[in-house]
């Protein structure tokens, strides 16, 4: 009976600390995630972000990158700077055109530089991301998608590489 009584005691010793290590794990759990997204600069589809929900419950985006939206051209260029500010050697921000004989439709983000980085909450409407662009959640699921800015049909001739910087964080 006394080995019974030990060898429970010592069971207790060793696991009672191990409980506790597990728990402190639980705790640690990461409060802010941070994904580095491609912006796919030659489709017109969207790029889902991580969503936020009740744990997650804000974000903050950063673009970066270039994109070359004119056959590659050095005039027709859209960039971000380090601190996801956007710059254009070129400023178009037109809506519908007939040029040439051809009629182009509107841009996905009416009135902001083709090139740039779009975002939209909830299949809402397109804002530029220019410099940092916060969003808080509430605690609700909520779901950011990511476009480059463009005439629909009209991605093909668009070159180089955009990203959103995403970070998450917890409540």
């Amino acid at each position: 009976m006394r080995k019974i009584i030990l060898g429970l005691v010592a069971a207790t010793a060793v696991a009672a600390p191990l409980a506790m290590a597990g728990s402190a794990h639980a705790s640690g759990a990461p409060v802010t995630t941070t994904h580095d997204i491609a912006v796919d600069v030659t489709s017109e589809v969207p790029t889902e972000l991580p969503a936020l929900n009740s744990q997650f419950t804000k974000m903050t985006l950063t673009a970066s990158g270039v994109n070359n939206w004119n056959f590659g051209d050095a005039e027709h260029v859209t960039s971000y700077d380090a601190a996801g500010g956007m710059h254009t050697n070129f400023p178009y921000i037109h809506g519908e055109v007939d040029w040439n004989g051809v009629h182009y439709a509107a841009l996905v983000g009416e009135d902001i530089q083709v090139g740039t980085v779009l975002y939209r909450v909830n299949g809402g409407a397109w804002k530029a991301v220019d410099g940092e662009v916060k969003i808080d959640g509430g605690g609700k699921v909520v779901h950011v998608e990511v476009i480059t800015n463009d005439r629909p049909e009209w991605f093909g001739d668009n070159t180089g590489a955009e990203s959103v910087h995403v970070v998450r964080t917890k409540a």
